[in-house]
């Protein structure tokens, strides 16, 4: 009877950690979620700020910019919840080369 009884007490452990685990990582991924919208509305306000990139004709589509490396080193900047249009001004003055670059 009491192999049975830690047998059972087990698996409601088990079953507790992995609800537990399920929560946490709904709660991980919802956090991510929110700061990738932060970084893409700063990215986008960021773009804005160039003419050729503020028309509503340009030819690069806001993800062409987005996944060149020297964009994304801003975007995926470890853990700053607190990205802003400003972390992209470093990258305004090569902003003609990257578009050169573009395929």
């Amino acid at each position: 009877m009491q192999a049975g009884l830690i047998k059972f007490m087990e698996s409601v452990k088990e079953r507790r950690l992995e609800k537990e685990r399920g929560i946490r990582q709904r709660q991980l991924d919802e956090e991510r979620s929110v700061l990738l919208r932060r970084r893409v509305h700063a990215f986008w306000d960021w773009i804005r700020q160039d003419t050729v990139c503020g028309q509503d004709n340009a030819e690069m589509l806001l993800v062409d910019y987005a996944e060149m490396p020297e964009v994304r080193t801003v975007i995926d900047a470890p853990g700053d919840a607190n990205l802003t249009s400003d972390d992209f001004l470093p990258l305004l003055p090569i902003l003609s080369a990257l578009r050169e670059r573009w395929p």
